[in-house]
């Protein structure tokens, strides 16, 4: 249920600059890609490495993806693509803005990711198949972050169109985005220890 509140909260937040509409076709193709990806992931082994999905995952979709992915793909782009935008707020309009969020964005995503793997593993919600020790602190195999990455990226381009602020109106800025970053990131750093 966190996971579902926490969706639907980054997407309202996502709404508040942009419309409802937007706003729900951004949250679907992210989810949808990005579930496509894990998809073919588990099938092949590509982008993220070889791993399998532990039984903590609950019900998946077709017999293959956890319904959970999609749901944490949502939350992991427009957490991160929020707080990106909270931090950049004094830059907008300046030259290349949009190349830095999204890189900002794609750093925050990756801090996300490093997290949530260790997490994952330690609560079994999947399983790596790799040698032991290989990878980064956490054990978590370099494949899966450069995976993650690069999926990410491609997600990014994809939604960037529909997260794009076509007639900006200064509003106050939403720090939810940043707070559930940053609560996220907190409750993963609980499985270092």
């Amino acid at each position: 249920m966190l996971l579902v509140a926490l969706c639907v909260s980054l997407t309202l937040s996502t709404a508040r600059s942009r419309s409802l509409q937007t706003a729900l076709l951004a949250a679907i193709l992210i989810a949808t890609v990005g579930g496509w990806l894990h998809a073919v992931g588990a099938l092949t082994r590509l982008p993220f490495g070889s791993f399998t999905y532990g039984a903590a995952t609950g019900a998946k979709l077709g017999g293959l993806l956890p319904w959970t992915i999609p749901l944490v793909w949502v939350v992991l782009v427009l957490s991160s693509r929020g707080t990106a935008e909270v931090l950049l707020r004094n830059r907008r309009g300046t030259p290349n803005y949009g190349l830095q969020a999204m890189g900002l964005t794609l750093a925050m995503a990756l801090v996300l990711e490093a997290g949530l793997e260790v997490f994952a593993r330690e609560n079994g919600d999947w399983l790596w198949k790799r040698p032991e020790g290989a990878g980064v602190p956490g054990r978590v195999p370099l494949t899966a972050l450069v995976g993650w990455l690069s999926a990410t990226a491609l997600v990014l381009v994809m939604a960037t169109p529909f997260l794009l602020k076509k007639k900006p109106v200064r509003v106050n800025p939403d720090w939810r985005p940043l707070v559930i970053w940053i609560g996220l990131n907190a409750i993963f750093a609980c499985a270092f220890f």
